[in-house]
Formats: structure tokens, sequence, C-alpha cells
């Protein structure tokens, strides 16, 4: 062709010109065929693999638009393989060509990772051991090496000089991306040490951050809150301040219900053996201390302590397989502290904080029926209940 062209218009510019114009419109066109055989192909994985993972490699192929990559890919290659008969233009093309091939390999490569994690997120491990940050970790170190690689044939030097010669600008990159490289590192012992879930739900009292996790980075963790504004906060956040994840408490269908009431000293009295016998007989939540109580052995707090724990066993939300407590703390001058604790088969939160909302409310009512009163600090300007 290139001496058709000759013996046709002469040794001349525009002959050149004309016969790289036609080098270029090949190598477009071979890279349009390839990639419509790439897309081709894709669409067959996509729909008619007997594999649900390749079908999903397919899929995720095309929305991440792959086929075009390896088309520009491919369009570079042939430039570069036909860069000798570009005369004038040869060492530029070829030197472009050559860069263009790098950076596209490594694009095709971080698109491939994103393939794989795309298809991983699908699984039902990938709430448990989410994947996103080792693979943005991978990412990174792919365009370091392409970087890296640019950087020593544009200086005509080894790779190997060139990253020796780094140490030096590591250690400046080092203090001026502190909180990149922290969040790295965090996100990598947060996924290995199955700190975090996505769907788990945390609370970062520091940061004043409760909710739903919807998203975990390299470097950060989204989190949307009750209000369903989005809290983007540090990974190494994790790492450095206390948090507290209700995982254990929704997947188990378990919370613990924790509560103090203070009651005021002045109100505890000892009973009669007719004062207790007429509230036992008029609470079935003391139906076992029935014929128990002997004159004089009892009080009215005891029966308000027995009163709570019957009410808690007969809610129908309470654990048999927990522990029932209500007992009496040491007195600080603040009334006598009546602490409440059993553990619920709630996994709701919602519905946890409406129960636990109702008992608490319950316990302070039914103190009036057993002669008890909540304690209240008086001061100079208010009275404000102590509970």
């Amino acid at each position: 062709m290139e001496e058709l062209l000759i013996t046709a218009l002469g040794d001349n510019s525009l002959s050149h010109l004309l016969f790289c114009v036609i080098i270029i419109s090949i190598s477009a066109l071979s890279a349009f065929i390839i990639r419509g055989v790439a897309s081709l192909v894709s669409d067959i994985l996509s729909k008619k693999s007997h594999l649900e993972s390749v079908r999903l490699m397919g899929r995720f192929a095309r929305r991440r638009n792959l086929p075009q990559k390896v088309a520009i890919f491919s369009f570079f290659y042939f430039i570069s393989q036909l860069a000798g008969y570009l005369y004038s233009f040869a060492r530029f093309a070829g030197a472009v060509s050559l860069y263009a091939m790098l950076l596209m390999t490594t694009i095709i490569c971080a698109c491939a990772i994103d393939v794989f994690g795309d298809c991983y997120s699908l699984k039902p491990i990938a709430k448990k051991r989410s994947i996103k940050g080792i693979l943005q970790v991978i990412k990174i170190f792919l365009f370091v090496v392409f970087a890296t690689i640019a950087i020593s044939v544009l200086i005509g030097q080894n790779p190997l000089v060139l990253i020796s010669g780094m140490s030096a600008f590591a250690a400046i990159l080092a203090i001026v991306f502190k909180d990149p490289l922290l969040g790295l590192v965090s996100g990598i012992q947060i996924t290995a040490d199955d700190l975090l879930h996505i769907g788990d739900w945390v609370s970062i009292p520091s940061m004043h951050v409760e909710g739903s996790i919807t998203d975990i980075s390299l470097i950060s963790v989204r989190i949307t809150c009750f209000d369903n504004t989005v809290s983007v906060v540090p990974a190494y956040t994790f790492l450095s301040a206390p948090f507290t994840n209700f995982r254990q408490a929704i997947a188990g269908d378990k919370r613990q219900f924790t509560a103090v009431i203070n009651i005021d000293a002045t109100t505890l009295r000892q009973l009669s053996s007719e004062e207790a016998s007429a509230l036992i007989e008029s609470h079935k939540e003391l139906s076992d201390l029935s014929g128990t109580i002997s004159s004089g052995s009892t009080t009215n707090l005891c029966l308000y302590r027995h009163f709570l724990a019957g009410l808690f066993r007969e809610s129908g939300h309470t654990r048999e397989d927990y522990p029932v407590i209500v007992s009496t703390g040491n007195s600080e001058g603040r009334g006598i502290p009546v602490s409440m604790v059993f553990t619920t088969d709630m996994g709701n939160y919602s519905e946890y904080i409406e129960f636990a909302s109702q008992t608490t409310e319950l316990a302070l009512v039914a103190m009036e029926e057993f002669g008890l009163s909540a304690f209240q600090e008086k001061t100079s300007d208010k009275t404000s209940a102590k509970i």
C-alpha cells in the first residue's frame, strides 16, 4: 500500500500524511471490531452462561464499560505495531502508544477488580466481610506501579533505582497524607478483625452519631442516621474512639434492660403481716410469696422489688434463660437506688425503646400502691426528681 501511494502521489509529505491516516483508520477499525467481539462475549456470558457468577461478571463488565476499555487498548497496540510506518511521527507515536497502553492496562486491571468487587457485594458474606477497602488498596498499588514505570521510562532509569530513591519523598508523603494513611491501615484492620459489617447499627457517643452502616470504604465509613441523614466517619475513628455495635443484640433477638429508680428513704417502712398479706393478695405478681411472710418480717420496698421482678417475668418479652434481678444498692444521700436488670427478646431497636419506656413508667406508677415515692432532691429554687 505504501508503494502504491508513493507511485501514485510521489514520495512527498502528502503521501506520507495520507498513509498515516490510513494506518490510524486501520487501527481504529480493528479496535471497533474488537469492541464488538468483546461486547458480544460479555452479552453471551451474562445471558446464557450456566454459572451465576459468570453471568454476573458479564453483566458488571458491560456496566463498567470493560469492552470499550479493551478496544482503546487494542487501538494503541495497533498504533505501536505500525508506528514504524509513520515516518517523522514514528518516534512520537511509539512513545504515546506505549504510555497509553500502560495506562489502559492499569485501568483494565482496576476495572476487572471493580467487577470482582461488584460480584462479591451480592454475596451474603459481603455484609459480614467487606473487601472494598482491600480492593481499593490493590487499585492504588496498581496505579503506583504504573506511575513508577511511566516515570522510569520517561527519564530512562531502572524502576528499582527510582523506587530506592523515593524513601525521603515517602517520608514527606506520610506526613502530608497522615489521615488517608491512618484510614488505610484502619480500613484493613476493621475488615481483618471483623469489627463492622454492612447493616450494623452503631453508636459513637463522642461524635453524637448513631445509625446503620451503609458503606465501608478504604478511609471512611458511611452511616445513615435516625433522621435519614448520612454521616461519613473516618475509618480510624473506630480504632481510636469508643463505639457500640448492636449487631449481636439485633441478630440474637436480645437486649438487656437496665434502669435505676431512687426511692425516698422516708417512705420505707416495715409492714405488719395483715398489710403484707393484703398487698400479696391484690397483686398476682406476688403470689409466690403467699404464706411465706410472717409478722414484721418484711418491708414495703421488699414487696415492691418482688412485684417488679414478677411484672418483668410476666411481660412476655423476658428471656427465661437469663436472670431477672431487682435489688437495692447503697444509699449515698439521694434515696435508696433500686436497680432493675433483665434481658428482653427484642432485637428491633424501636420496639425495645418503647417497651423499656413503658416498663419504667409502670414501675414508677406502682410505687404508690406500696406506699413508696421517688426521691426528689430539693434545691433553693426548684425540685427535681432523681429517677
